[in-house]
């Protein structure tokens, strides 16, 4: 038992600074370029979408709206743009009617190779030479299979997306054909708010 225990205790304290090096360019290269695509999309955004007809038509009713996307995507991650055109909730707030989607669409297409290419994959990279160069038994270890897996499904969930050609064209899309309920929702809270107050008061008069 103290045999085994030892063993596990030499284990858990393998050294693994034969890769910390490549860790740290590693990370440091994928966090550099994604700091780099949420830029390009500002820039995009201010240079090519602003232009748009259908963004300036939409802009005279959100103003506030596609610029806290952009912010956010500027400051996290470009993908966030996705509000700009997902019509979240069935919410026209959440959908740009541009007036060339495939133009855009295909930018952003452009723009998730290049984070998978030099974002995901010189991680990946480092995982599996981690994978290769060490053994099971310490958290380092457990850390390359979590990147890993985290890695790959990112990529799978993209190339899910591309796969069913989600663009920006409201004729296209089914999740873009879902119209703004929003106003129905409301007329029907207030219906049943007056309703209940209405119950309310009679039991009080009872």
């Amino acid at each position: 038992m103290k045999r085994n225990l030892l063993d596990l205790s030499l284990g858990l304290s393998t050294s693994a600074n034969g890769i910390l090096p490549l860790v740290f360019y590693g990370t440091a290269i994928s966090l550099v370029f994604k700091i780099l695509c949420n830029f390009i999309f500002c820039l995009f955004f201010i240079m090519i979408m602003r232009k748009d007809p259908g963004y300036q038509e939409y802009e005279q009713t959100h103003k506030c709206h596609p610029w806290s996307v952009v912010i956010l995507s500027t400051i996290f991650s470009f993908k966030i743009h996705k509000l700009l055109y997902s019509r979240f909730m069935g919410l026209d707030r959440f959908y740009i009617p541009f007036e060339n989607p495939q133009k855009i669409h295909s930018f952003f297409n452009l723009l998730n190779v290049l984070n998978i290419i030099f974002s995901l994959l010189p991680i990946i990279l480092i995982d599996v030479y981690g994978l290769a160069k060490y053994s099971w038994g310490d958290q380092f270890y457990m850390m390359l299979i979590e990147t890993f897996v985290f890695s790959l499904l990112m990529i799978a969930l993209q190339f899910y997306e591309y796969k069913q050609h989600k663009t920006l064209n409201p004729y296209l899309d089914d999740y873009n054909q879902v119209k703004d309920n929003s106003e129905e929702i409301e007329a029907l809270v207030r219906q049943r708010l007056g309703e209940a107050l209405d119950e309310y008061a009679r039991k009080l008069k009872m």
